[in-house]
């Protein structure tokens, strides 16, 4: 008697992703290249505002030192400070912020002001880069987790590559200001994406202070071994790459899976092996495999 075969059931997790959160990680990307866009784009501007603000092209660097420095040190201390406040409400709070930055810098009419309106800049990126990888992730299924990081943070590799030379142009073509003025304008684009894009996204746990200073404590872990039955190997790990805990996952459910079924295939009995014909051995067989040790 032959039993109909059983259809396996679509499963939830390999369905396709619907638009909207594609578009969403977009949406994030997009982000972080405005970002990374603002942070550099006074490298290639420095000879115009030195020369219209009368301050000397090293002074003028300054526009880079202070938003890497103020981002150093907010970008650990302002999930503290967000406690359990909607990261989709904060992105988009930061995201504005670096928009109002920009719209200072262009009219500034001094070098003050214009370093002031940096220091915005440089909130608006350590609280981005805090939240950025963590917000990735949310609106994907896990096995997407990897390519929406890879996608996110792409963005920055594209700014360099590309944003930082349009900015440097738009300055020679026309002059510094109106640089500022158009990555303002992107993040304005970016700002409306994210509010009709992204889903609420309430936080999973508040940031304590107290357990933000053990993590000063605890050294990072850049390679941890993955074993196989046949191989040994070492995956690379970082803190703060989300993307290597499900594929570490992965590969140890996988080696797993393995040693299960050598040991089962052990473990059979012998009278399986003696049920068969007995067939001739000759000379050039390859004499038969010790016993595996215990599983």
């Amino acid at each position: 008697m032959t039993g109909t075969p059983a259809v396996p059931a679509t499963s939830t997790a390999d369905a396709p992703l619907p638009l909207r959160r594609r578009l969403a990680v977009v949406a994030m990307a997009v982000g972080t290249f405005a970002l990374v866009t603002v942070e550099s784009l006074p490298v290639g501007l420095l000879p115009f505002v030195g020369g219209d603000l009368h301050v000397f092209e090293g002074t003028a660097a300054l526009m880079v030192t202070v938003p890497g420095l103020v981002a150093v040190v907010t970008a650990p201390l302002l999930p503290v400070v967000m406690g359990r406040l909607d990261r989709r409400i904060a992105l988009v709070a930061l995201v504005a912020l670096m928009v109002l930055a920009n719209a200072l810098c262009a009219p500034a009419p001094d070098f003050t002001v214009l370093l002031g309106s940096r220091f915005l800049v440089g909130i608006s990126i350590g609280g981005f880069w805090a939240l950025a990888a963590g917000v990735a992730v949310r609106p994907v299924p896990e096995r997407l987790v990897p390519r929406a990081v890879s996608v996110v943070f792409g963005g920055a590799t594209a700014a360099n590559v590309l944003g930082v030379p349009a900015g440097t142009l738009i300055g020679g073509l026309a002059d510094w200001r109106t640089a500022f003025a158009a990555a303002g304008a992107l993040g304005l684009l970016v700002l409306a994406a994210l509010l009709l894009l992204l889903p609420t996204l309430p936080a999973r746990q508040a940031v304590r202070l107290r357990a933000l200073a053990q993590q000063f404590g605890h050294p990072p872990r850049w390679c941890a071994p993955v074993s196989s039955p046949r191989s040994s190997r070492w995956a690379v790990t970082s803190p703060r790459s989300p993307a290597s805990a499900p594929s570490s996952r992965t590969s140890a459910g996988s080696a797993r899976a393995r040693s299960a079924r050598s040991c089962s295939a052990s473990a059979r009995p012998a009278s399986s092996a003696t049920s068969s014909p007995a067939r001739p051995r000759n000379a050039t067989s390859a004499p038969p495999s010790p016993p595996s040790a215990p599983c």
